[in-house]
């Protein structure tokens, strides 16, 4: 029956993230004095961190509760200050630039573009909600349809190129000034016919050269040479490589093996972009655009993607001079950097020699090269950022150094691998309770990552250090349909979109228990997004495998849902994918009911925390209501957190620390 909880203004993580390191049980054992459960979701303390291009200042932001402040750190005095604050109404600040040693562009979340002269202390609205009509940015202020963006003009210090829609609805490109200037003058786009595209790529010049349009039939790229104005479908231009590898970018669905544009190198005739076709994990590609024939293959990693595979995204340490690759960062057990001259190489050495304890980034250097900013990651604080001196060594902390968990560091996580019942490799993080005693083992809660098109990384993770912190471990892991380990781990889960990642779920719950990690009467399951639907579906499919279940933020009715995609969905590219990877509504109409934890719960026997935001656009709220009313209907233990105005996502640390307590509450009712 329905026990009652309180409704507050919360969100839960998107992706639940896993840390690493090699396992020992025998070596468990820590002790953590001193932090409370909201230490744990306090924002950190630097953020968006970048050196102007003489490398005499730095740029970052300081999250807090309640705004976003962009901090000046001046190396010549020495001083720290705080030139603007931005509150959480505007949303957290998503572009962050310097345009020359004294002015900075930033963009919030809800799309205000500015431009700051620390010199002055002068800020201008560049573009904004006050300045344009534009239909998808006024309409919807949402981050699909606000302006990006495209260069900063390197060649033209006096204006900007953003895309941005229109009053009919098309994305367009314009050249702004960044001087002040009326709406009235608002300037014609760049391209008399828009062609449809959705997305714009400039050259390192500052030359539109490159546009993208998405459909049901997935993505066409087009390209424009010189000063042409005329666009050309790319395939026309690459049907006859002179090399065995052929680009196409025509594929928009991650379950086709594809290429994936990421970006024009320094000379305008050669792009960079990777590919999955000729290996099983993406490897990164230069092409040249005039001959229509690659390059060469710039690298390649036998068991991980360099890219992420949803998104296309590469992660590159560029050279502050031309832009052209000097390293690129992937994720593996741990971070790691691909680094493409053996002097950087050196340098990463030098570094990591610096700080033995964390996954070490460099992000960005001085327009010299003297000085490089890193990126210091662990599984038990939050990310430290510091500047690394080249010449004399030396390592100097960015800003304030007084996060409660880098004063009194968690518990460090493990890195695990375990075999599923086929015989593939499964990757995963264990996180061991405080005073982890594996001869009597911690209760456990198994933690399942959204997506599932995603997956768990080491990083520094507050809900798994927080159960540490109050006597939890925990186990994330990477099941089949994850992505970062190649094309086909990625896609062993189509058309098995609950069973296969079941499957892997029981599989590590005999693992943990087989290593001592965990006993039989003392695992819980949990997760947020398509996690939240598997700890749902584990609730019903293997009713006594866990002793409670937290769902959150899931998709408890997946026949309804497919049919919701197919109609929301723009143009159908969401809903080709979905069909291909999950099912149709009409040919699999059986099977996602009988996959869907909603048409489950008689099966159900143990208590469940479910919870969800009210206004999630992702997962509808009317699916954790129906689920609550199937689960009373059938008299079954739960409790329903109905989160009024929120969304999919939980953005404000104190309301993560407020969801934790309730998790705690739930989990020591029924683990202890």
């Amino acid at each position: 029956m329905k026990r009652p909880f309180l409704p507050a203004l919360l969100k839960v993580l998107s992706v639940f993230i896993a840390l690493s390191r090699s396992l020992s049980a025998q070596d468990f054992g820590f002790d953590i004095l001193g932090l409370q459960d909201e230490d744990f979701f306090r924002p950190p303390n630097v953020a968006n961190v970048h050196l102007s291009p003489d490398g005499n200042r730095l740029v970052y932001t300081e999250p807090t509760y309640d705004s976003e402040r962009i901090h000046i750190l001046d190396r010549v005095d020495d001083s720290d200050e705080v030139v603007h604050e931005i509150d959480n109404e505007s949303g957290p600040i998503s572009y962050l630039a310097w345009l020359d040693d004294d002015t900075l562009l930033y963009q919030s979340q809800f799309g205000d573009l500015h431009t700051k002269n620390i010199e002055t202390d002068y800020t201008e609205l560049v573009f904004g909600a006050d300045r344009t009509l534009f239909y998808g940015y006024a309409l919807f202020r949402s981050n699909a349809t606000l302006p990006r963006v495209i260069s900063t003009l390197p060649q033209d210090q006096k204006h900007i190129l953003i895309s941005a829609y229109d009053n009919k609805g098309r994305r367009r490109v314009y050249k702004l000034p960044l001087s002040k200037w009326d709406l009235s003058d608002m300037p014609d786009p760049l391209f008399k016919s828009s062609k449809g595209f959705d997305i714009w790529h400039a050259d390192t010049n500052g030359e539109v050269r490159l546009a993208m349009k998405l459909s049901q039939r997935g993505t066409t790229l087009y390209h424009r040479a010189g000063n042409s104005k005329k666009w050309e479908q790319m395939s026309s231009l690459f049907s006859s490589s002179a090399n065995s590898l052929t680009l196409d970018i025509n594929k928009h669905n991650i379950t086709q093996k594809r290429d994936y544009l990421i970006g024009f190198a320094p000379d305008p005739e050669l792009i960079y972009f990777a590919s999955n076709k000729e290996t099983d994990t993406a490897a990164l590609y230069l092409f040249d655009i005039k001959k229509g024939e690659l390059v060469r293959r710039i690298a390649h990693h036998p068991q991980y993607d360099l890219i992420d595979p949803t998104t296309g995204m590469a992660s590159v340490v560029t050279n502050p001079e031309d832009d052209s690759w000097l390293g690129i960062h992937f994720e593996a057990d741990q971070p790691r950097t691909i680094w493409l001259e053996k002097s950087y190489q050196s340098m990463q050495q030098e570094i990591d020699d610096l700080l033995p304890d964390s996954s070490n980034l460099v992000i960005e250097f001085s327009q010299d090269e003297s000085i490089a900013v890193v990126q210091a990651l662990s599984s038990d604080r939050p990310p430290r950022y510091l500047l690394f001196e080249r010449e004399t060594k030396e390592l100097k902390s960015i800003g304030k150094q007084n996060h409660p968990l880098l004063q009194t560091p968690g518990v460090p996580t493990q890195s695990i691998e375990f075999q599923g019942q086929d015989g593939h490799s499964i990757h995963g993080y264990f996180t061991p309770a405080k005073d982890f005693n594996p001869e009597n083992p911690a209760p456990l809660v198994f933690i399942i990552h959204g997506g599932p098109w995603a997956r768990d990384t080491f990083t520094y993770e507050p809900f798994s250090q927080c159960l540490a912190n109050n006597g939890f471990s925990s186990l994330r892991f990477n099941f089949r349909g994850s992505t970062g380990y190649g094309f086909n781990y990625m896609v062993a889960a189509e058309q098995n979109y609950g069973w296969a990642v079941q499957d892997d779920i029981r599989d590590a719950l005999q693992w943990v228990i087989a290593q001592n990690l965990a006993t039989e009467d003392k695992v819980a399951i949990m997760g947020f997004s398509y996690g939240g639907y598997a700890s749902a579906l584990a609730a019903a499919h293997q009713p006594t495998a866990f002793q409670c279940a937290v769902p959150m933020s899931g998709i408890y009715d997946i026949l309804y849902e497919t049919k919701q995609i197919k109609k929301e969905t723009s143009r159908g590219v969401g809903y080709q994918h979905w069909k291909q990877m999950v099912g149709s509504e009409w040919k699999n109409r059986e099977r996602l009911a009988e996959i869907s934890p909603i048409n489950l719960v008689e099966q159900i026997e143990i208590p469940i925390l479910l919870a969800h935001g009210t206004l999630d656009p992702v997962a509808g709220i009317e699916h954790a209501q129906n689920f609550a009313k199937a689960l009373e209907k059938a008299g079954k233990e739960y409790e329903f957190i109905e989160l009024e105005e929120e969304g999919h996502s939980l953005d404000l640390p104190k309301n993560q620390a407020y969801l934790f307590g309730k998790i705690n509450d739930f989990l020591s009712e029924h683990l202890n």
